[in-house]
């Protein structure tokens, strides 16, 4: 894939919306180059955006290509009320009947399922587990946006684009991350609020009580929390106290005494439970905008192949392989002409060209070529020699590799180009095909995968009759 370096990641979506679009709702039909004049920079990319906003001004899809973003965000915002309800009802069911409060109870219901949901989280991301990093709650709030790229229309093919863009890849793996961490933030924050608001209007005794741990282990895990909590400034209890609080003692605690457990939960729920989650949330946050602004157009698809031909410019010394310069006006809302179709494709004359495997009956070497400039043709291991030879033995470092478009490339052709173009500082692909034959996008596709696979340049790549 091609990084797309000066654009932002909703450019990025964006042109990706329209090639969704046009490829989903006219799968047949070649897309329209795009604007023939007025471009304010020489850049593919550039000139990528400018065309994908002058369809979409055009043709009217702002609405469409803003309604997944728009669902997206009411899915989240309907989670976070979900979980602020469970948080404030997991509080207040903890702490509802008599007058006391269950101290690990409510550290349980609160911090208890928090740490379940890291560990779940954490295990995750180690074995590649996306549902498990992803969360129930994001699982759920991404339920509602994914059925909106189901349907057979512009929208659905817009939000295909736009859920494929932001909950795909790296980015939506940190996209439902952050999503996690922030709902159980929220989640966190309704039941400490909760509890707040309730040691705020009414008088709690804390208990604790076990059929099976000692009054030790209570006194050591009490302690063991306590230790940070202390560090912090937070009032813990002592031995004595926590010794005090089982059930069944005939204590009767003062206002000490609640104090001390009241700060001890506060500190518990803000440092075990709310704390771990606000890093994990900027963490996430960071790692989310590297991951868009790694985010990359893959311009080895057919459909930016075809456009790349058309939007970009012939230029240099060079012969011309392949040529259309047939193209019609677009209506112009105040924005340049568009051209339906131009494809001007340019190889330097001191390019040197080699056959690779074509068919028999095939035109080699091309009648523009200069037989100075054919390096020959590889048909066996001994051609293949000979080939190799000339290419080292040649001080141009220029090559362009004819080869049968219609042919499926498999690995051993790939390791035969890539061991042409590792001889060669700069190489092109030539698609040779028959006269009035067209090409499936599959296969094109296939054969783009290939010079991605050995560096050769999208713009570097060609298809031409015999």
């Amino acid at each position: 894939m091609a990084t797309v370096a000066n654009l932002s990641f909703d450019t990025k979506v964006l042109i990706e919306q329209v090639r969704c679009i046009e490829t989903q709702l006219s799968p047949d039909a070649p897309p329209e180059p795009a604007i023939n004049s007025g471009f304010r920079s020489r850049e593919f990319d550039d000139r990528l955006v400018q065309r994908a906003r002058f369809l979409v001004e055009q043709r009217q899809w702002g609405p469409a290509l803003k309604h997944a973003a728009g669902t997206w965000r009411t899915s989240i915002v309907v989670a976070c009320g979900v979980a602020a309800l469970f948080g404030a009802g997991a509080t207040i069911a903890a702490i509802s009947g008599d007058s006391t409060i269950n101290i690990y109870w409510l550290l349980i219901v609160l911090i208890g399922f928090n740490f379940l949901s890291l560990v779940l989280w954490i295990t995750g991301f180690a074995f590649g587990m996306e549902r498990l990093s992803r969360g129930v709650l994001t699982l759920g709030s991404s339920w509602l946006a994914n059925l909106v790229g189901r349907r057979d229309s512009v929208t659905g093919a817009a939000d295909k684009a736009w859920m494929n863009s932001n909950l795909g890849g790296r980015v939506g793996k940190w996209r439902y991350s952050l999503v996690n961490h922030g709902l159980w933030l929220v989640y966190l924050g309704t039941g400490l609020l909760a509890l707040l608001l309730a040691l705020t209007v009414r008088q709690y005794d804390f208990v604790w009580g076990t059929t099976l741990l000692s009054n030790s282990d209570f006194v050591q895990l009490t302690e063991t929390l306590g230790l940070t909590l202390q560090t912090l400034g937070f009032a813990t209890p002592d031995a004595q106290q926590v010794i005090e609080t089982r059930i069944g003692s005939e204590f009767s605690p003062g206002a000490d005494h609640r104090y001390r457990w009241a700060q001890f939960l506060m500190g518990a729920l803000l440092v075990y439970g709310i704390l771990p989650r606000v890093v994990l949330l900027l963490v996430c946050r960071g790692m989310l905008r590297a991951a868009q602004a790694g985010f990359a157009l893959d311009y080895y698809l057919p459909y930016y192949m075809r456009l790349r031909q058309g939007l970009m410019p012939a230029h240099g010394d060079s012969i011309v392989v392949d040529a259309d310069d047939t193209g019609r006006d677009l209506q112009d809302h105040g924005a340049v002409p568009v051209l339906t179709h131009a494809q001007v494709s340019r190889i330097p004359e001191t390019t040197f060209w080699i056959g690779v495997e074509l068919r028999e009956g095939s035109d080699w070497p091309p009648s523009q070529v200069s037989s100075e400039r054919v390096l020959g043709h590889i048909i066996d291991s001994v051609s293949q020699e000979e080939v190799m030879q000339r290419l080292q033995d040649n001080t141009a470092r220029e090559i362009a590799i004819a080869v049968n478009a219609e042919r499926a490339p498999d690995r051993g052709l790939q390791r035969l180009v890539k061991t042409l173009c590792e001889n060669a500082e700069l190489a092109w692909l030539v698609l040779l095909e028959k006269d009035g034959a067209i090409t499936s996008d599959a296969r094109l596709e296939d054969w783009y995968r290939l010079a991605m696979n050995c560096d050769i340049a999208a713009d570097h790549i060609m298809q031409s009759p015999e």
